[in-house]
C-alpha cells in the first residue's frame, strides 16, 4: 500500500503550493440508479455500474461517480478527489483541482505556470514536491482542453498521470488522473469514463 500513500501525497502537495481564496460549499448532489439487471435468452447481462452525481455549481461543473470509486475528503475545497480499487499495488487517484481565475492572465498563462512549476529542479530536493520528468500532448479528451500524458517524481518514485487543461465560466480546473506505470494502461478506461461524463456547466 506504500503506493497508495504517495499518490495522495499529490493531493496535499498541490495544496500547500497553491494560494486560495474563500472556501466553498458543493451543492446539488443527487444519486441515479442504473436500470435492473434483465435476462436476455437467459443469459444474465453484465451489471450496470451505479453512478452518484456530482454538481458543482460554485466551480462550473458536474461528474458522474462510479459506485467503485471512492470519494476522498481531501480537507481543501478547491481539490475534489476520488480513489480507485488496488491494483497492481497501487490506489490511483482521479482529482479535479480548481485554480481561481483572479490569480492568472488566462487559460493559457494558468497552464504554463503549473507545467512551469512542476519542472523547477529544486523540486527534486524538497519533500512533498513533485519534479516534472517529461510529458507529451494527447488527443484525447481536447473537447474538454489540452490534455498531456505526464511522468513526475515524488520522493524519488517514478508516476504517470494524465492531465486535462479546463475551464468554466466560474474557474479554471486542473484534472489529473494520476497512477504509477504499472496501474496507468489498467485504469485509464476509467479515466476515459470519467472525463466521458464530464460537464462544463454553463453561466
Amino acid at each position: 500500500m506504500k503506493c497508495f500513500v504517495f499518490i495522495f501525497l499529490f493531493i496535499f502537495s498541490f495544496s500547500n503550493n497553491i494560494q486560495f481564496g474563500n472556501a466553498y460549499t458543493v451543492s446539488g448532489l443527487a444519486c441515479k440508479r442504473s436500470n435492473q439487471d434483465k435476462a436476455v435468452n437467459d443469459k444474465p447481462v453484465k451489471k450496470q455500474e451505479t453512478k452518484t452525481t456530482h454538481t458543482n455549481e460554485e466551480f462550473g461543473y458536474c461528474l458522474q461517480i462510479p459506485e467503485s470509486l471512492e470519494v476522498v475528503n481531501t480537507y481543501n475545497p478547491y481539490i475534489f478527489a476520488l480513489r480507485f480499487p488496488v491494483v497492481a499495488q497501487a490506489a490511483n487517484a482521479f482529482m479535479i483541482k480548481v485554480l481561481p481565475k483572479d490569480q492568472y492572465a488566462g487559460f493559457e498563462e494558468m497552464h504554463k505556470s503549473v507545467i512551469e512549476s512542476l519542472s523547477r529542479e529544486e523540486n527534486k530536493q524538497i519533500a512533498g514536491q513533485v519534479y516534472l520528468l517529461d510529458s507529451e500532448s494527447m488527443d484525447e479528451f481536447k473537447q474538454t482542453g489540452p490534455t498531456l500524458k505526464v511522468h513526475v517524481l515524488d520522493r524519488g518514485k517514478e508516476f504517470v498521470c494524465c492531465y486535462v487543461f479546463a475551464e468554466s465560466p466560474k474557474a479554471y480546473l486542473w484534472i489529473d488522473f494520476v497512477a504509477t506505470k504499472e496501474s496507468y494502461d489498467i485504469n485509464f478506461p476509467i479515466m476515459q469514463s470519467l472525463m466521458q461524463d464530464f460537464e462544463i456547466l454553463g453561466d
